[in-house]
């Protein structure tokens, strides 16, 4: 940064704010961007994630949030060296289940100091959950999302015109619908069960978990969405 260079450094809130402490100062070249953070989940649990589901083939790609199926009931991608592609729903994803549970969530994440902008970063990027509560924006199932300008240098940075749908929003609107702005995501009770059977078992000590805990609420939801579908096919298809 010292030669002008411009910068743009991108992560969750505790690595620019991690940035900003080691720097000491302000560059007018740096920009940041930080995300709404639920937790960041154990990179190594992911790993072997992987080998499990991979059963001798390698993925190459892997997407949370595929939104084929639509952003309200987003899939999970990955996709084989091969070509071979595979999704199925987020909510009924091994992995997606342990991050939403939070019992591999990294200990710091549950005491998070880098919410609510005190990351220091120019821009926020995150979800607009809760869209379908503004009469101004329509809601077409494929995603919404929140830009909060934290700095001049973010708002003077932010090209707003290349931007398509642009609505103002007072930020207590992302607040009420997206706790991850400002709140940390709790500490599961069954966090110290996990690692202590992780380190025998391996990712098996994950799929057993999650049968113990069941789903989690927005599980059920989607359950009982299905079933109700279902239920209507049915009746119409006699």
């Amino acid at each position: 940064m010292k030669n002008k260079r411009r910068v743009l450094f991108t992560g969750t809130p505790c690595q620019v704010a991690g940035l900003k402490k080691f720097l000491h100062k302000e560059y007018e070249n740096l920009l940041t961007v930080d995300i709404l953070c639920h937790g960041v989940p154990s990179p190594r649990v992911f790993r072997n994630y992987l080998t499990y589901i991979g059963k001798g083939e390698k993925i190459v790609n892997f997407d949370f949030r595929d939104k084929s199926t639509g952003w309200k009931g987003y899939s999970v991608k990955y996709v084989y060296e091969n070509g071979k592609i595979k999704r199925h729903s987020a909510r009924l994803d091994e992995y997606m289940r342990a991050y939403l549970n939070h019992y591999m969530l990294r200990p710091s994440c549950h005491v998070c100091p880098a919410k609510a902008g005190k990351s220091g970063s120019d821009i926020t990027l995150g979800d607009l959950w809760g869209a379908n509560q503004l009469p101004m924006i329509k809601d077409d199932d494929t995603g919404l999302s929140v830009v909060i300008v934290n700095t001049e240098k973010g708002e003077k940075n932010l090209n707003l015109p290349m931007l398509a749908n642009v609505e103002t929003l007072d930020v207590s609107f992302v607040k009420r619908y997206n706790s991850a702005y400002y709140v940390s995501s709790s500490c599961s009770p069954f966090r110290n069960l996990f690692w202590k059977d992780y380190h025998k078992k391996g990712i098996m000590a994950m799929i057993s978990l999650n049968d113990k805990i069941g789903p989690t609420i927005s599980q059920v939801k989607f359950l009982l969405f299905k079933t109700k579908v279902a239920k209507i096919l049915k009746y119409f298809n006699k």
